[in-house]
Formats: structure tokens, sequence, C-alpha cells
């Protein structure tokens, strides 16, 4: 295996703030950057197509950044 497709093995896209799950049974996987839906995880979608990991990853937002302070019971 060629060091880019490790690379695109380690890149998920359930960290990315752009990666969602949709109603259709047909294509459950979407990337809003890249604005396509799929029936595969959308990083391999892009690796398959372009040969190269994802460029438009980024990571979700965490609880702390959107100032979200938590339940406090």
């Amino acid at each position: 295996m060629s060091n880019e497709a490790a690379d695109a093995k380690r890149t998920t896209c359930q960290g990315c703030r752009y990666y969602q799950i949709t109603w259709e049974s047909s294509h459950p996987y979407g990337c809003l950057a890249h604005e396509f839906k799929t029936n595969r995880s959308p990083w391999l979608a892009v690796f398959q197509a372009s040969g190269i990991p994802c460029q438009l990853f980024r990571p979700k937002k965490t609880s702390e950044t959107r100032g979200f302070a938590g339940f406090v019971g």
C-alpha cells in the first residue's frame, strides 16, 4: 500500500465538521464541503476519484468552542 493510500485510510469523516448522515438509504453519507452524497464513506469516494486524501477536512467544533457549558445538575 502506498503512503498516500495509508494516509487516506487514516483520514475518516466522523471527526469532520462537513460530514453528514442523510435520510436516503441508497446514499446514507454525505459531505457538505464537496456537496455530494454517497453509499460509502465520503473520504473513500474522494480518494478513489482523485488519488489524494481529502483536502477539505476540518475538525468538528467541540462543545467548549461553541460556548456550551455542559449540564450542571
